[in-house]
C-alpha cells in the first residue's frame, strides 16, 4: 500500500499529500538558506522569535502552507507550551524538525487532529538505541529493536510513531512510552491513523518519520 504520494520538488521544499493531509519537508541547503531568508521573516508578526535554523525553517515552511491554502497570515497561532495551530477552526498543523531537517503537516479539515515527527537518521548513529529501547519502550517493543537487522531505523520508527500519537492526541509523550497500548485504548470512540513516512523516496536514507490524525 503506498502510504504517500511524492509530489515535485518545488524550490526548496518537497510537497506530500497522504489523504487530505500535506506535508512540507525542506533540507537546510543554501537554496534553503536563500528562501527561508526571503520568506520567514513574513511570520515574524505572529511566531515566538528565534534565530535558530529550526525556528526560521518552520517559519518559512508555514508562511509556504498558508500560501499554498489562502490562509490569512493572521490566524496563526500557538499555545503556552508552543503547539501551532489556527484560528477560527481552519485546521490543524503540526511541525518536526531533526537535525538538517525539518517538516510540516497541515489540514484544512476541523475534524482533525495531526502529528508528524521526523528524526535524521544520521544523528542516532551516535546513540545506543538499545539502552533507549530498553528504557522507554515496552518488552515487546524493544525485542522488536534488538531482533531488527536495522535496530536502528527500527527503533526511529518506534520513536517517530510515539511523538506523532502525543501530538495529535495533545498528551505528554511520557504516557505514550511504556503505556502506548493502554492510552490509545482510551481513544477508542475516534478514528486514528498513523502512516510512514518518506519510503522508498529520496529521503529514505536520511530521515525516518510517521504522521498520525485522530478524527475527533
Amino acid at each position: 500500500m503506498q502510504e504517500y504520494d511524492g509530489g515535485e520538488m518545488i524550490s526548496w521544499y518537497k510537497e506530500y499529500h497522504i489523504d487530505d493531509i500535506c506535508i512540507l519537508i525542506c533540507e537546510k541547503s543554501d537554496l534553503t538558506s536563500q528562501e527561508v531568508e526571503e520568506t520567514e521573516p513574513m511570520m515574524k508578526p505572529y511566531r515566538n522569535r528565534s534565530e535558530s535554523w529550526d525556528y526560521r525553517s518552520a517559519s518559512a515552511l508555514v508562511y509556504a502552507i498558508f500560501n499554498i491554502y489562502h490562509i490569512p497570515l493572521e490566524l496563526y497561532r500557538e499555545t503556552d507550551d508552543g503547539r501551532p495551530f489556527l484560528a477560527g477552526g481552519r485546521g490543524d498543523i503540526s511541525i518536526s524538525h531533526s537535525g538538517n531537517f525539518t517538516a510540516l503537516a497541515f489540514t484544512s479539515d476541523s475534524s482533525k487532529s495531526i502529528g508528524i515527527d521526523i528524526e535524521e537518521i544520521e544523528r542516532a548513529f551516535k546513540k545506543d538505541v538499545s539502552r533507549l529501547a530498553d528504557r522507554f519502550f515496552s518488552e515487546e517493543e524493544y525485542l522488536a529493536v534488538r531482533k531488527s537487522h536495522a535496530p536502528i531505523l527500527k527503533f526511529l520508527e518506534l520513536w517517530t510513531r510515539k511523538e506523532a500519537l502525543m501530538k495529535s492526541l495533545r498528551i505528554p509523550l511520557s504516557r505514550l512510552l511504556k503505556e502506548e497500548k493502554t492510552v490509545l485504548s482510551e481513544w477508542t470512540a475516534g478514528r486514528l491513523v498513523v502512516k510512514k513516512l518518506f519510503e522508498q523516496d529520496q529521503f529514505s536514507d536520511k530521515v525516518v518519520g510517521s504522521l498520525c490524525y485522530y478524527e475527533m
